[in-house]
């Protein structure tokens, strides 16, 4: 990996980590604005009318499991967060 993609790539792996830094703090609304960024890096488009879900998929996320916390919030279980999502 030289030059554009390996800069490409080093931005992403940083928007990574400044992510989970501000889904820790609590920064709703800055983690979804970069999360939209990292999607536009990687040329992901949201959803749009008409589109759907792959059955595999939709089953693995109605499966996953998630905890209870205080206030009623739920979070990932242990098992989701090990995956990094």
């Amino acid at each position: 990996m030289v030059g554009p993609e390996r800069n490409a790539a080093v931005a992403l792996g940083l928007m990574r980590k400044a992510l989970k830094m501000l889904d820790r703090m609590g920064e709703t609304d800055a983690a979804c604005r970069l999360q939209s960024a990292i999607d536009t890096l990687q040329q992901n488009r949201p959803m749009q009318p008409g589109d759907e879900i792959d059955d595999e998929l939709a089953a693995l996320i109605a499966a996953i499991p998630l905890e209870r916390r205080r206030g009623g919030q739920t979070k990932p279980t242990r098992e989701l967060q090990a995956l990094g999502r």
